[in-house]
């Protein structure tokens, strides 16, 4: 993925072995910054795309996606400490994945690399933590 001003835009995508497919993101879809992990940790490494994103009454896209400034600004620096975002259902229902920025030589995220291999575990993950 990388960022554009409306949203991080998906400009490749590679399908392993694992028998489910995201078939809500395709090459070219363009992704809101406060939902997924890829558009989330870009967000996370981008001073200037927090100040173009980050505001109150974002649309939620399930009722698991960061919808306040509160919120999203604690998230963001969860994101930047560990070094990668993880979600879980926030922009598609059963979807989760991680992802990691990558960076230009003067530190600034030029795009991020993300990895849904975890498809299709999120409701045994949330049957099992519910346990």
């Amino acid at each position: 993925m990388v960022p554009a001003d409306e949203g991080a835009v998906c400009i490749d995508r590679l399908e392993g072995s694992n028998p489910l497919v995201v078939a809500g993101i395709a090459i070219g879809s363009v992704m809101p910054y406060h939902a997924a992990a890829g558009p989330m940790v870009m967000l996370a490494h981008s001073e200037e795309l927090q100040r173009s994103w980050i505001q109150d009454g974002l649309p939620a896209f399930t009722d698991r996606t960061l919808t306040t400034t509160a919120q999203l600004t604690q998230h963001l620096e969860i994101v930047r400490k560990d070094g990668y975002a993880v979600s879980n259902s926030d922009y598609l229902p059963g979807v989760a994945a991680v992802a990691a920025p990558i960076l230009g030589r003067d530190g600034s995220v030029v795009a991020s690399i993300r990895d849904t291999s975890v498809i299709g575990c999120v409701v045994a993950l949330d049957s099992h933590r519910a346990a």
